[in-house]
């Protein structure tokens, strides 16, 4: 999978009339057919069920899900909330491989990853998750520990520790500083 997938609201809006696309492309061209008709689209995915998309709206029209299930159906989570930050890490860790997104559930004080390693045949993702005191309870080891495995992992979260890594770096090179 290529792309991050965009995180969808915390109040999961639901649509009366949700349309499959069978490709990224069919989706974007249906996108761009219904701008010029008026709508306004936003993007509007669902990691954990591991579909990409787009939310359509228009006055006097049904708000319409424009979705592309990227393994070919709509996912099955499987939540699993970790008891500590090590079992956390080992759970990124041993998944580092496979392609991930992120699944924070922010209004249930937890950080978290969504794993796709066998989603087109069993038709289950995997959701691991974090309690955020359990994460800063870890202080400096734990942050380590995650930003060392984030930064060998296919998770999105992986650009931007990259540029915050080479920024700290280029710091502490750079004389007077």
């Amino acid at each position: 999978m290529s792309g991050e997938m965009p995180e969808m609201s915390p109040e999961r809006p639901s649509f009366k009339r949700e349309v499959d696309f069978g490709s990224w492309d069919e989706l974007v061209v249906a996108r761009e057919r219904l701008l010029t008709e008026g709508w306004d689209v936003r993007e509007h995915g669902d990691a954990e069920a591991g579909v990409r998309g787009f939310a359509a709206y228009k006055p006097g029209e049904e708000p319409t899900w424009l979705r592309w299930p990227v393994y070919g159906r709509v996912l099955q989570a499987v939540v699993k909330v970790c008891s500590s930050w090590e079992e956390f890490v080992r759970e990124l860790q041993f998944r580092a491989d496979e392609d991930m997104d992120k699944s924070d559930a922010h209004s249930e004080g937890q950080v978290g990853f969504v794993t796709y390693g066998r989603a087109a045949v069993s038709g289950h993702s995997e959701v691991f998750r974090l309690p955020i005191p359990l994460l800063t309870e870890g202080g400096p080891p734990a942050r380590a520990a995650l930003i060392a495995i984030l930064l060998r992992s296919k998770h999105p979260g992986r650009e931007g520790l990259e540029g915050l890594a080479s920024s700290q770096v280029s710091r502490e090179r750079s004389p007077g500083t």
